[in-house]
């Protein structure tokens, strides 16, 4: 950990850029500090800015809560071969009580209370998909990228897709008129989870880095900080404002090209405080394939994009459909939802709403957004739509909700596409 000085500094994180204007330390007891470190597996990065008496006290109890929240779900055993409390649960028998922390507790109360809203498009069950598609952290980090020449050498068919839903319980609703396949139980401060299928199983990654930035949040309001901001991945809480009493201003980072050096910055921003903010997208974990019977093909415009983001009720990545020539391959859909901000008082809710978003497409997406911010207060929404194979000669955007654009003559590359409504 180390104090930086007051000036303005960009923190670049994921799918998002969070813009701070300067900052000055008008008070003696005021501290500035800035810590980032590796937290969560496939070098998930969290990157923590205070300001306040106890900034480094509240820091360093954040990173704890980290280190603890990823021993009790990670997937893999740890340096000392020792199942995670997650694990443990998801090789377990149906109808059996499994004890497990606080924290899996109020992950997945919140998934299964989304997940109607959500219509499905959020479901922590897909562990098994992403790792058939060659999406989950290991495959990302052989294959990903726009200038990656690796790909797997095949890609799955439709029918090792349904078997896969089959094997993961994808196949029954997670909720369904208000009946859940899992069951929580609090009792006596202890916290209990059982399941009422036995292939069931969980991975809660997709919304502990919302979770650990939530209870930034928390932790800063203990300690009774000025300012502060924590950034995993992507998933962005900011408590209060600058001591300017500027709002934070975040940048969305522009989805295309995926070419990151050929990327504009920026394709809009928004000022928040208090509130947590995050992005999902298509154009950071991916990967390209092309079909070994093209020839003389380009490999950056003629390879289908698989990216990590995966429909739980088809089981196919967002953006992927069947070959309408040749159903026993795959190609890119002409219209896809490329970036989905949500700004959510939880950002572990945003991340839910965000990546439900890409999953459903614009217009469900749209949808979904509605009901949500019809559910709950301080929620808005803007959605990028992007024309992924040059055959529609037009992209759309949605926002919904008390969106807001800050400085729109500056962070203006969003009016190339037409609005949705």
């Amino acid at each position: 950990m180390h104090k930086i000085s007051f000036k303005r500094f960009v923190i670049f994180l994921g799918a998002i850029v969070c813009i701070v204007p300067s900052l000055a330390c008008t008070r003696i007891d005021s501290t500035y500090l800035q810590r980032n470190e590796v937290v969560f597996g496939g070098g998930i990065q969290m990157q923590v800015a205070a300001m306040g008496r106890y900034a480094d006290l509240a820091i360093d109890k954040i990173f704890d809560v980290a280190y603890e929240l990823n021993a009790h779900i990670r997937l893999d055993k740890d340096e000392n071969g020792k199942d995670s409390m997650l694990s443990v649960f998801n090789d377990g028998e149906e109808d059996e009580m499994y004890e497990i922390d606080e924290h899996i507790y109020n992950m997945m109360s919140a998934v299964l209370d989304y997940y109607e809203i959500l219509k499905g498009n959020f479901d922590p069950r897909i562990a098994q998909l992403a790792k058939l598609w060659n999406v989950d952290s290991e495959g990302i980090a052989k294959y990903g990228g726009a200038l990656n020449p690796n790909s797997p050498a095949t890609l799955p068919s439709l029918g090792d897709v349904e078997d896969t839903i089959f094997e993961s319980g994808l196949n029954y609703p997670l909720v369904q008129d208000g009946d859940s396949l899992i069951k929580l139980i609090r009792q006596d401060d202890k916290y209990y989870m059982s399941k009422s299928i036995p292939n069931l199983k969980l991975d809660l990654g997709g919304i502990a880095k919302g979770y650990l930035a939530d209870i930034g949040g928390e932790i800063s309001k203990e300690f009774e900080l000025q300012s502060a901001s924590f950034n995993i991945s992507g998933d962005l809480y900011v408590y209060g404002n600058h001591s300017s009493g500027d709002k934070w201003t975040v940048g969305i980072t522009d989805p295309r090209p995926r070419i990151t050096l050929l990327r504009n910055t920026q394709v809009a921003a928004t000022s928040i405080s208090d509130t947590g903010l995050t992005t999902s997208g298509d154009y950071e974990r991916y990967y390209k394939f092309i079909y070994e019977s093209q020839e003389e093909v380009n490999w950056l415009t003629d390879s289908i994009l698989v990216q990590h983001i995966i429909n739980p009720k088809t089981g196919i990545p967002a953006g992927l459909m069947q070959d309408e020539n040749d159903s026993s391959k795959w190609a890119n859909q002409p219209l896809a939802v490329s970036s989905a901000t949500v700004v959510h008082p939880s950002s572990m809710i945003a991340e839910m709403i965000s990546t439900a978003c890409v999953s459903a497409g614009l217009e469900e997406g749209v949808n979904i957004a509605k009901a949500v911010v019809a559910k709950d207060d301080g929620v808005s929404v803007f959605i990028l739509e992007d024309d992924s194979r040059n055959i529609v000669d037009y992209s759309r955007y949605a926002t919904v909700g008390d969106w807001k654009f800050y400085n729109s003559d500056k962070y203006d590359e969003y009016k190339r596409y037409k609005l949705y409504s």
